[in-house]
C-alpha cells in the first residue's frame, strides 16, 4: 500500500496561494458569467479583494478573498 508523501499533500485545496475562477465559482455557486462579471469588476476597484491579471489568466489570492469571505478587513 500507498502511502501520499508530502509532494502529493501540496496539491491539496488548502495550500494553494491564489484561486482560479472555477475555484470562486464554486466557493461561491455561482454560474460562469456572474463569476467572470464579478471578478471583472472587482479587478476594476480591487475591493471587496484583490484580483490579478496576467493576460487573459484571472487569479484571486487566497487570503485576500478568504477575509472578504469571512468578514474581515483586508490589510494585504
Amino acid at each position: 500500500m500507498n502511502t501520499p508523501n508530502k509532494e502529493c499533500m501540496l496539491n491539496d485545496e488548502t495550500n494553494k496561494m491564489v484561486y482560479n475562477v472555477e475555484d470562486i465559482q464554486k466557493l461561491l455557486s455561482l454560474g460562469r458569467n456572474s463569476t467572470y462579471a464579478l471578478l471583472d469588476k472587482v479587478y476594476k476597484e480591487q475591493k471587496p479583494f484583490k484580483v490579478l491579471k496576467f493576460g487573459k489568466s484571472i487569479r484571486v489570492p487566497k487570503v485576500s478573498f478568504d477575509n472578504w469571505l469571512n468578514g474581515k478587513d483586508d490589510n494585504i
